[in-house]
């Protein structure tokens, strides 16, 4: 995947952006967190702030490091993890692994920056509501996120698919 270095570098940025974007809010944030709310725009589930900064941090290091990972040690997964590839018998012979196992390492890249993102999006989100600045139709927009963010991983599948099929 061609694009691999441009994921890497959003990755770093989102991680970044994300880090920045909690320490900005948390000071601000009150005791008890509202992470969804009803049809009426009333609070619906709370977490205790420090449960909410746990799961937040958690979810950017685990995405940080799965993208990280799947870039530099892609290449070393045995050929049974990527037997999922259409004819991998042909993409995994030996000339063929190191371009393939280069499409998967970045593909999982963009995975981990897309969801990243979308986390970033939606606890930005969470983080305004608790903070007392005005989000309108948060529903909405987190319905807008979620079909943006779906239809990127359907295009990925559909870059796997167009890399890996073999004409008949």
């Amino acid at each position: 995947m061609k694009t691999r270095g441009i994921a890497l570098a959003l990755l770093f940025v989102l991680i970044l952006a994300a880090l920045g974007q909690f320490f900005y809010f948390f000071g601000d944030l009150p005791s008890r967190v509202a992470t969804r709310y009803d049809a009426y725009g009333q609070p619906e589930l709370t977490l205790h702030k420090a449960a909410f900064a746990a799961f937040y941090l958690g979810i950017i290091v685990f995405f940080s490091v799965y993208g990280i990972v799947a870039r530099y040690y892609a290449h070393k997964l045995p050929d049974r993890y990527l037997k999922i590839i259409p004819s991998h018998v042909h993409w995994l012979a030996p000339e063929n692994r190191p371009a393939t196992v280069a499409w998967v390492s970045g593909a999982l890249v963009w995975v981990a920056v897309l969801t990243l993102a979308l986390f970033a999006a939606t606890f930005t989100l969470i983080m305004l509501s608790n903070t007392g600045q005005p989000v309108s139709s948060m529903s909405t927009t987190l319905g807008f996120l979620n079909t943006i963010y779906l239809t990127a991983l359907f295009l990925l599948v559909m870059g796997f698919r167009k890399r890996f099929h073999l004409k008949q």
